[in-house]
């Protein structure tokens, strides 16, 4: 597990392309996913979704590493993810 906001944002596909690279099969998780997966989970199944605030560091902001994860969460439910 990444438990850093902003190590996930900016290092989570590079770790996962090296594991894979040398042949590892271990699964690495980051924060970024989960939190992503709790807020589509929490999405309405229809009408407008209401705003997301996620409280982060500059870098992982600067990353748009939480919209990306978010948007990519809510496609896999089904739902409209917030604007």
């Amino acid at each position: 597990v990444i438990a850093c906001n902003t190590a996930t944002a900016y290092g989570l596909e590079d770790l996962r392309g090296a594991l894979e690279r040398w042949k590892l099969d271990v699964p690495v998780v980051g924060v970024v996913e989960a939190g992503a997966q709790s807020v589509a989970a929490g999405l309405p199944r229809e009408g407008e979704p209401d705003a997301v605030a996620v409280l982060a560091t500059v870098g992982t902001c600067s990353s748009e590493a939480y919209p990306r994860a978010i948007n990519r969460a809510a496609g896999l439910a089904g739902v409209r993810a917030p604007p």
